[in-house]
């Protein structure tokens, strides 16, 4: 590149690779514009040497950034890799520069739009639902929908997984009030400012949620349909043999002060409740 335009052996003079990343050099040469590069190109026999150009780049700047991981992975500037099979980098999931949601709770069953149970609407109770973690960082932010409007508020939290009991167990970072708004509609909970919502890849966390002040005026969410679809299941132990069907959707914890969600989880009861459409983004 730089103007030597010495060629691979039997080739043609390069009409697209070399020109176009000529003012570049391997160090800030970002997996992004090679790949922008190499996109429009035809598979086929008169495009064999720039295919050849693009892998021989492609090759050096690994090369020169050290990362050897990235003949078996795909990776972005030296910074950030991803699986091999992926057809982009995680944040474009939806598209590049879209921002990635991320399903709060994994349920499959239909849209419900009239439930309103999704906690038991106390403020000293409050209800855990579980979900995993897909990839490491800080929650940045999670929404909701409501159908109803509603004067009172949600207090939410979030909790560790207990590995030898499978249920919530100790309360990570802050509390915080989830304003429901003061019409019907999608609702977001800015967490940008809390900033130790700190989640890891793979692990099971809970998500916490109970009334702020009010046992009368319940926000009404719109929910997993647990009447036409799989419930949302948990450990049970309420049988003495297996149960093909388990229906317990929730841990709850009783008896707390008005909107004030427990430190530690201490022998949480099973419970049936509908579970929340929510989603969640990370920092």
């Amino acid at each position: 590149m730089g103007g030597v335009t010495v060629s691979l052996p039997d080739a043609t003079r390069s009409d697209r690779v070399y020109p176009l990343l000529q003012n570049l050099d391997l160090e800030n040469l970002a997996f992004a514009t090679l790949q922008g590069v190499g996109e429009t190109l035809n598979i086929e026999e008169m495009n064999e040497d720039e295919l050849r150009r693009l892998v021989l780049v492609n090759l050096a700047r690994l090369t020169v950034a050290g990362e050897w991981n990235g003949l078996l992975t795909a990776a972005s500037g030296g910074s950030s890799e991803f699986p091999m099979g992926a057809s982009s980098a995680p944040d474009a999931i939806s598209g590049a520069g879209v921002l990635v949601q991320y399903p709060m709770f994994f349920p499959q069953a239909k849209l419900e739009t009239t439930a309103n149970s999704v906690v038991r609407f106390n403020k000293n109770q409050m209800n855990f639902f579980p979900f995993w973690a897909a990839k490491d960082g800080t929650m940045d932010s999670m929404t909701c929908r409501i159908t109803a409007t509603n004067p009172d508020d949600l207090v939410v939290a979030l909790y560790s997984n207990d590995s030898d009991k499978g249920v919530p167990v100790n309360a990570i970072g802050t509390k915080v009030v989830w304003d429901m708004g003061a019409a019907s509609g999608v609702i977001t909970l800015d967490l940008s400012g809390v900033g130790d919502w700190d989640i890891e890849a793979g692990n099971v966390y809970w998500l916490g949620m109970m009334l702020e002040t009010d046992n009368t005026n319940r926000p009404t969410f719109y929910v997993f349909d647990a009447d036409e679809g799989p419930s949302w299941t948990i450990p049970a132990n309420d049988t003495a043999t297996e149960d093909y069907i388990l229906e317990k959707s929730s841990y709850y914890v009783g008896s707390l002060s008005d909107g004030t969600p427990p430190t530690t989880v201490s022998a949480p009861a099973s419970d049936i409740a509908y579970v929340p459409w929510i989603t969640f983004t990370l920092a």
